[in-house]
């Protein structure tokens, strides 16, 4: 099998289904007030557009120039004709309409969501470490400029070959979970369901105080300790004044970080938020087959992974 075979199969196997579509019919685009932010926040803010500045200081194994460049790459594989597998069909399926594969290039903002576990942890195969670790969110985008294709790139050790033609591994485990591919509804142009600057409305509108820290865009584990796609992570805000609010789980909690996403789907036409739990775990096991062997990892975790959904 030549290597170009081996990164299609792989392709392949990586490429997964958005969900299903729920009735959204347009992009909301919003332009922040002054109002809504202050402190950090405001200082991340490019005012003359009113947009949050993405993805912010992000600390990654994986520089945002080497996630366009495979991305870049992707977009190559992509638009060759002996394509392995049926990841055009499953885009197009994820788009909900055809797709022109000839001219995808990476466009509008970069996000970056991080993961709550140590995808470091000592004993981790280097699929686990992917699986685990934060991702580059990249749209790839017509000539028009509508985001086509979300690219997650997993922020961990990339050991592909990068050319104009594409990537190529030696070998299927190399390229394993290095990344995701899944095609955006027509209802998102900009690549993202949420966009943090909705995501910052809705949630000064909800709780009248002002957003001081983020946006940073999050994996929500939740309990399952699966992460979605990263276009699909929750934007985590702080804002001025811990204010009491009612949940989910019965009564009241207080709280200043919130967080908020599409649900219960990533392309839903609903925005959640979420607090954390009082309750956190600190760490949970990674398992993998070796053989005919289960292996484990105990790996760490550096932020919640439990929540609970604020009622208003």
């Amino acid at each position: 099998m030549s290597k170009l075979s081996i990164l299609l199969v792989s392709l392949a196997s990586v490429a997964i289904s958005c969900d299903s579509p729920t009735g959204v019919d347009r992009e909301l685009v919003v332009q922040l007030d002054p109002t809504w932010v202050g402190g950090e926040s405001s200082s991340r803010v490019d005012w003359s557009t009113r947009q949050f500045i993405l993805p912010g200081n992000v600390m990654a194994t994986l520089p945002i120039a080497r996630a366009e460049s495979i991305a870049t790459a992707l977009s190559a594989m992509l638009a060759a004709d002996a394509i392995v597998g049926n990841i055009r069909e499953t885009l197009e399926a994820d788009r909900g309409g055809q797709i022109s594969f000839n001219d995808l290039t990476p466009c509008r903002r970069l996000t970056y969501t991080i993961s709550p576990a140590n995808a470091e942890t000592p004993g981790l195969s280097l699929y686990q470490r992917r699986s685990l670790a934060s991702q580059w969110a990249v749209p790839l985008c017509s000539s028009r400029g509508d985001a086509i294709i979300s690219v997650s790139i997993a922020d961990a050790p990339f050991s592909g070959q990068i050319s104009e033609e594409g990537i190529t591994w030696d070998s299927e485990e190399s390229a394993s979970g290095a990344f995701r591919l899944t095609g955006m509804r027509p209802t998102y142009p900009s690549g993202l369901p949420l966009s943090p600057e909705e995501a910052a409305k809705f949630l000064y509108m909800q709780l009248g105080t002002r957003i001081i820290r983020g946006p940073d865009l999050v994996s929500q584990y939740e309990e399952t300790n699966i992460a979605r796609s990263a276009h699909c992570g929750s934007w985590r805000f702080v804002i001025e004044t811990s204010l009491d609010v009612s949940v989910a789980d019965g009564g009241s909690v207080t709280r200043d970080a919130f967080y908020l996403r599409r649900h219960p789907s990533c392309i839903s036409d609903q925005i959640a938020v979420f607090v954390e739990r009082d309750s956190q775990p600190t760490t949970f096991w990674s398992y993998r087959l070796v053989g005919s062997q289960l292996d484990s990892v105990l790996v760490q975790l550096n932020l919640p992974t439990r929540f609970t959904r604020v009622l208003f």
